[in-house]
């Protein structure tokens, strides 16, 4: 079973003006030779066919691609993905501990406030936040395809209210971790 987590990271107003500041820049990340050398021939492209080889990783990652004078680049949220990987490694054993999924893959960060403005446009409404405390709140049952018809439409309502209220608390002092987690 899959579903989505929200751990929220308490963090300092000069910090937080730093990754808002800073989250949706794109910086250049060049491929490595190796990795190079693996789309290379796991494609059956030729190594010296960078241009060849910057459209497979496009196509792969659906991310923009270049080349320069440094090689291969990929246009990527360095500083975003820099940040989600430092924040895995300081919660990580906390998280293990929760024992809540048997594995979990950060796949964005958001300031919180933002996050709480868009939280209604996920695929999936999150079924677990995780405080900056670690105290778990969880909705009282998993709501996958709740419409007006269905007997759980208004403890859905409920659940995200309650949850709405609760990024409320965090939005001016926090940014947050949205986790896809699997049992």
């Amino acid at each position: 079973m899959k579903f989505t987590a929200i751990v929220i990271i308490k963090s300092d107003i000069k910090t937080l003006d730093k990754i808002r500041r800073k989250i949706t820049e794109k910086s250049k990340a060049y491929l490595s030779e190796e990795m190079k050398s693996n789309i290379s021939s796991l494609f059956g492209i030729g190594l010296s066919d960078d241009r060849a080889i910057a459209e497979k990783l496009s196509e792969m990652n659906q991310t923009e691609t270049g080349i320069d004078e440094k090689g291969i680049y990929e246009l990527s949220f360095v500083f975003k993905d820099g940040l989600i990987e430092q924040c895995q490694k300081k919660i990580e054993r906390r998280l293990e501990k929760l024992k809540l999924f048997d594995y979990y893959n950060i796949f964005d960060l958001q300031i919180t406030n933002d996050l709480l403005k868009m939280i209604d446009g996920y695929d999936r409404f999150p079924d677990v936040i995780i405080t900056s405390d670690f105290e778990i709140i969880r909705a009282p049952k998993a709501f996958m395809n709740i419409d007006e018809s269905s007997n759980n439409y208004q403890e859905s309502l409920n659940w995200k209210k309650s949850f709405k209220e609760t990024l409320k608390e965090y939005s001016n002092n926090s940014f947050s971790l949205i986790l896809d987690c699997h049992i």
